[in-house]
């Protein structure tokens, strides 16, 4: 496989093919809500080396948030 080379899914073409998983950081605040610090873990993401980086899952609802500090939008 050639790691470092441009690949093309669906009409998007990523620099390389190589991706940052979607991790559970609890970096956000207690209610869920971003702060800076999960913003900057995802700015030092978006300036590496990798060629996707899919943030982590976000609870639509506080009852669907299992931990304090997941990200969630509600």
């Amino acid at each position: 496989m050639k790691l470092f080379t441009p690949i093309s899914i669906n009409g998007l073409t990523l620099d390389n093919r190589l991706c940052v998983p979607a991790m559970v950081t609890r970096l956000c605040r207690e209610d869920g809500f971003v702060n800076q610090d999960i913003t900057d873990r995802y700015v030092a993401f978006s300036r590496g080396e990798a060629g996707l980086v899919v943030i982590e899952a976000m609870a639509v609802h506080r009852r669907g948030n299992s931990q304090v500090r997941n990200a969630g939008i509600a």
